[in-house]
């Protein structure tokens, strides 16, 4: 998956992902966790809106440098900056390599114990003394 930028871009996206989560060894590295290959492209899946405000971000980056382009960003261009702080970040947790690094396995089910539950019936005391009432459906 390719995605809508070049390779150039993605250089630049890159920069901006390893600035923003920069490698310090206990996680993969953006470049490990496959955000060039797969995963920029698929978080851009999700959130098609983000691909016109990455390339004006692009743009920035390309005039300025990425570390510019950012600091700009956050200080002047909330709406880049967002896009910017959401896509990249949300790539780099789409990867499996994170995920399992983080012990994370995706929602699972969780049982609620019935032992220590709250007694409903006292809760709603109130509903089952007064017994049931009705709303009349309205006719067409």
């Amino acid at each position: 998956m390719t995605g809508p930028f070049n390779t150039d871009q993605l250089d630049l996206l890159m920069a901006a992902a390893a600035w923003l989560m920069p490698d310090e060894g206990s996680l993969p590295s953006v470049e490990d966790a496959g955000l060039r290959e797969t995963y920029i492209a698929q978080a851009l899946l999700a959130r098609p809106d983000g691909t016109p405000k990455l390339a004006e971000f692009l743009r920035l980056a390309e005039q300025d440098g990425v570390e510019e382009a950012l600091e700009h960003c956050r200080d002047h261009r909330p709406e880049l900056w967002e896009a910017v702080t959401t896509i990249l970040p949300g790539a780099y947790f789409l990867s499996p390599q994170v995920r399992d690094a983080l012990g994370y396995r995706g929602q699972t089910p969780q049982l609620i114990p019935t032992e220590g539950s709250p007694d409903y019936d006292e809760f709603l005391s109130g509903v089952l003394d007064r017994g049931p009432q009705y709303r009349p459906t309205p006719s067409q």
